[in-house]
């Protein structure tokens, strides 16, 4: 089986669209174990995912062996992820990742889009999914990431609504 992620991001100033973007998703070798671990083994069954955005200052890179664990708000040092979750919004915890029912190999959650109120200036380099919805949180599993290119500007008073498609196939 292969997984493909799709980010959708869009911006907003009241109800005027800033920018738009798709991407896809890089998905972590700890997000690839958990789903094997959950689906096949049956065990640690993790219900719930957050969706969580990605600062561009001080960004290194996303990589496979990136953890939630290493999840950082400051600049990242050694052995942390070499990027920082951004908390610069109005939402008490990362918004969770509401999905609708799975067809022909693809769920997503357009019905309910993840949508942070953006306080301060910011300049958006991605997203991720963390099975954790404390803002800033380590615990729990990171199951992918997904970089935004060109990164984004996004001021206070913004909106940022994410749409994630998962699909399925057999390889």
């Amino acid at each position: 089986m292969k997984f493909e992620v799709v980010w959708e991001f869009r911006a907003f100033d009241g109800n005027k669209t800033l920018w738009h973007y798709q991407t896809k998703n890089l998905i972590t070798t700890e997000g690839l174990n958990d789903v094997l671990t959950q689906y096949f083994k049956g065990s640690a069954y993790t219900a719930g995912w957050y969706v969580g955005i990605v600062r561009s200052d001080s960004f290194g890179t996303f990589a496979a062996a990136d953890t939630a664990a290493k999840i950082v708000t400051a600049v990242p040092g050694v052995g942390d992820n070499q990027w920082r979750e951004s908390t610069a919004y109005t939402q008490g915890t990362r918004p969770a990742l509401v999905l609708g029912s799975a067809s022909m190999g693809s769920i997503d959650n357009g019905a309910s889009l993840a949508t942070f109120s953006i306080n301060a200036t910011l300049t958006l380099n991605g997203g991720f999914l963390s099975s954790s919805s404390t803002k800033g949180g380590t615990a729990g599993k990171l199951f992918g990431e997904a970089l935004a290119i060109p990164p984004q500007n996004l001021v206070n008073t913004n909106t940022l609504t994410i749409k994630i498609t998962i699909l399925a196939a057999s390889a």
